[in-house]
């Protein structure tokens, strides 16, 4: 006999989209996994669609916290939806093995030998929920042989890594995260979900410390400093912020330290930027100045650059239009004309020493984890020592999660 089924909808209705949809949808999955974790719920999917109602820019799923119910004993969970891949990726960094499914009735076949008093539970978007009632709605009568012939298999909790033997180093790495209650727009958090785990998935120590507006900034023992983006309003708070110790900032860059800068922290590293008609000072700690745009460049985008095999890819959404100095480079070229740092030169992005500044949403590392162990392994190598030399080149990791939605990204490009 089959575990009943209970079935949420998180996302929100057409008719309430604006401008803070991205607060609205995590909120509505925060809910729904709390609701898991009190009833000891361990049967799960998690539906994901990026239609137009939903929002095609999905980084919101990296402010939703899956890691609530990571340690459930017993936990199956599954991934669906026309965004499966990148909800497999989100789990996976949660501490989640989840199998992809079609369909809810390949996820509930799969656990339909599960005792009956057990719950299954399945959480959607806006428009992956209707069709979701809709399958659900289609299963009414069928038998338990029917329903198990659907199944697929489930995931054996093989893509998270198990039995890590610790590296010695002097101290942990450590990462911090430039100011997440200012520069967190785009789920950029993840990124930083994505530098710890993949260090602790080589057993490498790390320690991710948070400066929030107000507090004083240290980076002399930093490895890695991470910056997201912002509203105009939170980032003119930043520049305020960084202005008044951008010497400090200045001195990390170019002692070479790994920094990774997203979207309004990359416009604000470069000497100035436009807020309206207004024109902000930056730390100028790059070649690079960001202008006014007549419109917003907003999509799925791609870069070809010598740091990968295959293109970077992301989401872009910005008004500015970064333009290098000469002597720069940019992190890589746009895979379609028209995107990048102003659409018209054809750059994405920029490298300098340990820098890394582009308008990659999504948030950028999960899926291109090999943007994050360059990071990981530049911080390494800096270091200098003998522990944290003999660490490179980086441990391989199984990225098969990562690489399928890196594909099915690929695959999104207009």
């Amino acid at each position: 006999m089959c575990p009943p089924v209970v079935v949420w909808g998180a996302g929100i209705s057409p008719a309430a989209l604006s401008r803070p949809t991205w607060l609205r949808i995590p909120w509505g999955f925060d809910r729904q996994i709390q609701s898991i974790k009190t009833a000891g719920g361990r049967l799960c999917a998690f539906f994901l669609n990026d239609n137009d109602a939903d929002g095609h820019d999905v980084s919101w799923i990296y402010d939703v916290d899956f890691e609530r119910i990571a340690d459930t004993p017993g936990l199956v969970a599954f991934a669906g939806g026309t965004r499966a891949h990148d909800m497999q990726v989100r789990l996976k960094y949660a501490g989640i093995d989840a199998a992809i499914i079609s369909d809810v009735a390949q996820a509930i076949g799969a656990v339909a030998d599960e005792a009956a008093d057990d719950t299954f539970y399945a959480v959607a978007n806006y428009t992956a929920f209707p069709p979701l009632v809709k399958e659900l709605d289609g299963l009414k009568g069928a038998t338990a042989d029917a329903v198990a012939g659907r199944a697929v298999a489930r995931a054996d909790g093989s893509a998270l890594p198990v039995g890590i033997a610790p590296v010695e180093l002097s101290r942990p790495l450590r990462i911090v995260y430039l100011y997440p209650d200012a520069l967190n727009l785009y789920g950029d958090g993840g990124n930083v979900i994505a530098l710890e785990r993949r260090c602790a998935w080589r057993g490498i120590p790390v320690r991710v410390d948070e400066v929030r507006m107000g507090e004083s900034l240290d980076l002399t023992d930093t490895d890695i400093v991470m910056m997201g983006g912002g509203s105009d309003r939170d980032q003119l708070a930043v520049a305020h912020e960084l202005l008044a110790q951008k010497d400090k900032v200045a001195s990390y860059v170019e002692d070479g330290g790994s920094l990774l800068a997203i979207c309004g922290s990359y416009q604000l590293l470069g000497r100035s930027y436009y807020m309206g008609e207004d024109r902000i000072e930056g730390l100028g700690v790059i070649a690079a100045e960001t202008v006014r745009g007549s419109d917003r460049l907003i999509g799925n985008v791609a870069v070809k650059t010598d740091l990968a095999p295959e293109p970077f890819v992301g989401f872009e959404n910005h008004g500015g239009r970064t333009l290098l100095d000469a002597e720069a480079t940019p992190l890589g070229t746009s895979v379609i004309t028209g995107t990048g740092n102003n659409g018209d030169d054809g750059f994405e992005g920029l490298i300098y020493k340990g820098v890394i500044g582009t308008y990659l949403h999504g948030p950028a590392l999960p899926k291109n984890p090999e943007l994050a162990d360059w990071l990981i392994a530049h911080a390494l190598e800096r270091r200098g020592d003998a522990q944290a030399t003999a660490l490179l080149p980086l441990t391989p990791l199984d990225d098969t999660y990562e690489h399928a939605a890196h594909d099915a990204a690929m695959k999104l490009l207009p």
